[in-house]
Formats: structure tokens, sequence, C-alpha cells
């Protein structure tokens, strides 16, 4: 018996779709299973730009990542820092995080963050694109007493003091040497202009005893850690200088004179 070869065809079709039929049912997901995207990593935080103190560097993945590198690649040249990440527990995570503390770093260093995983499924390093990254701390504050400098003072004294950044009040401290109450004499802004870095405050010292001695230190509240920062202490003597005394020698109180006479004089200096 001959065939058309359109028959033939019919035939071939019929028995390859019967066939597709009577495969195990385990197999036919399988078949119908789409592939899993290509992993991407992203750093999300932190931002391009400036960072200080403490930094939280953030990334995220897609699911099915067991493992992740964070990269620290300093401009300029200089050798990657690489940081591995691991998870915390056995179940593969999407979000990722570590702590990176800047506070000892030079302010304007430079640093491009990455950070790289294995795709589970192709076995291949990825890497997100770099995020740029500059160093800039907050300066701490700085007081300083320029004067009057350490040795011995007399009259009015100019205590003189100068901040490294403006701030709206300064401290004067006088503490008597051998123990004593120390005296705290605040001095605020005279205007009211913006806060400054120079300071003086005047101090009277012609009624204290010669040979008295005091420590004096500046103290002002940094503007960004809110904490008092003392300047180092200046050693100061009194030493006033005597007051001139004038005697009358010659004539003797109630003595009778007559004529010419000598007046005599004696100073203390």
């Amino acid at each position: 018996m001959a065939f058309r070869p359109g028959v033939l065809r019919s035939f071939a079709a019929s028995a390859a779709f019967f066939a597709l039929l009577a495969l195990p049912a385990a197999v036919a997901p399988a078949l119908a299973a789409t592939p899993p995207p290509p992993l991407t990593v992203s750093v999300t935080a932190p931002p391009s730009g400036n960072v200080a103190g403490f930094i939280t560097i953030a990334v995220k993945t897609n699911p099915g990542v067991t493992g992740l590198t964070i990269n620290r690649d300093a401009a300029g040249g200089g050798a990657v820092v690489q940081q591995p990440v691991s998870l915390s527990n056995a179940t593969p995570s999407t979000d990722w995080s570590v702590i990176w503390d800047v506070t000892n770093i030079s302010n304007g260093s430079i640093y491009n963050l990455t950070a790289s995983s294995v795709d589970p499924t192709t076995g291949m390093m990825v890497t997100s694109p770099a995020v740029k990254i500059t160093v800039n701390n907050p300066v701490p504050l700085t007081v300083t007493l320029a004067s009057p400098p350490a040795g011995s003072v007399s009259g009015i004294v100019t205590i003189a003091a100068k901040t490294s950044l403006p701030v709206g009040a300064l401290d004067i401290l006088r503490e008597p040497a051998g123990g004593g109450a120390v005296t705290q004499t605040p001095i605020d802004l005279t205007s009211a202009a913006a806060p400054v870095t120079d300071w003086t405050a005047t101090w009277d010292v012609s009624k204290l005893a010669n040979g008295s001695i005091y420590k004096l230190t500046a103290s002002a509240l940094d503007p960004v850690t809110q904490k008092a920062v003392l300047s180092a202490p200046v050693t100061i003597t009194v030493n006033n200088a005597a007051a001139m005394a004038v005697q009358l020698v010659t004539p003797v109180n109630g003595s009778t004179i007559s004529g010419g006479f000598t007046v005599t004089a004696k100073t203390s200096l």
C-alpha cells in the first residue's frame, strides 16, 4: 500500500505529540522551567560624596547568593582592601551590610567602593558599579591660651584665648596652686555677631599677695561633639611691684624750728 507524503508528515507529528504525553510527570516542569536571571550586585549605601565617622556599606543582590566581598580601592593607587561578608545564618540573602570606621583616615582621602559575588548559576564573578566617596570627618575643636605667657604677672592682666572653630562662649578657669576653689569666668559674645575664634578677658591681680601661683585654662564647647574642650594650662605667679613709700626724716614731727632749716626725706624705691 502506498502513502502520500502529506499523510506521512501528519502521522509523524501525531506520534511526537503522543510521545510527549507519555513523558513522566516529573520531567514536564523541568522542560517548562525558565533559567534564573543573571546575578546583579549594587552598592546602595553610602551614596557618592562625603562620608565621616562610622559608615554603613549596604549591598543588594539577587536571591541565592551565599557570600559577598566589599572592595575598597583607594584613588591614586594602593592595594585594594577586600572585606568578605558572610551570612549570619544558612539562608542565602539579598541584603548585605558592613560597618567601616573612617574616623582615623585623613580628610580628602578618596575611595571607590564596589561589591563582588559569584553568580550561583554561571559560577562567574559579578562586580557592582563603583561608588566614589571622600572622607570628610569634622575637625575637632582646639582651645589655646595665647596670653599671658607662663611666668610673672602684675596689675591688670589680659587673658587671651583662641579657638580653632567659631564658638559662642568660652570660660576662663583660675585654679590656685596647692588647692582651693577654681574660679570660672564665662565670656560671652559682646555683640549679636556670629560665633568667634578670639576671646579676651581682664583680671586684676594688683590686690593679690605676691608669690601667689595660679593655673589658667580656657574651656569651650565643641560645636560638633557638644563636649567641653580644655586648653593646655598656663602657670602664672603674681609679682606686683611694691608701692613706693615716702618718709619725712627731718625735721622731726613736733620739733621747734627757726630761721633756716634742712628738710630730708626717704623713699622706699
